[in-house]
């Protein structure tokens, strides 16, 4: 998965207590991908726990605040629905 500018503006993304706008804005990016991945079916949970962790250690060079108990909460809720669509064991906080 790849970062991209988000299309939304920073007031009208999900909080994920990120410090800075940017960085919730790379956040939001990254659990957006997670979630259409998932949602197409493209890829195993294993894979998606693998794509996510990595995900976050590249956010996490700049904004390090991303590996916190409260930022992965708030990835966890986001990606809750898709989740549970797909059938999967809802993710634990620290299992990316």
């Amino acid at each position: 998965m790849t970062e991209t500018s988000p299309q939304q503006p920073p007031e009208d993304l999900p909080d994920f207590g990120i410090d800075d706008d940017a960085g919730n804005a790379r956040v939001d990016l990254l659990v957006r991908q997670v979630a259409a991945v998932v949602a197409a079916g493209e890829a195993e949970r294993r894979e998606i726990v693998v794509a996510l962790s990595d995900g976050v250690q590249a956010i996490s060079s700049d904004h390090p605040e991303v590996t916190e108990t409260i930022v992965r909460d708030a990835i966890i809720r986001e990606l809750k629905p898709t989740f549970d669509r797909a059938g999967w064991e809802m993710l634990a906080p620290f299992e990316f």
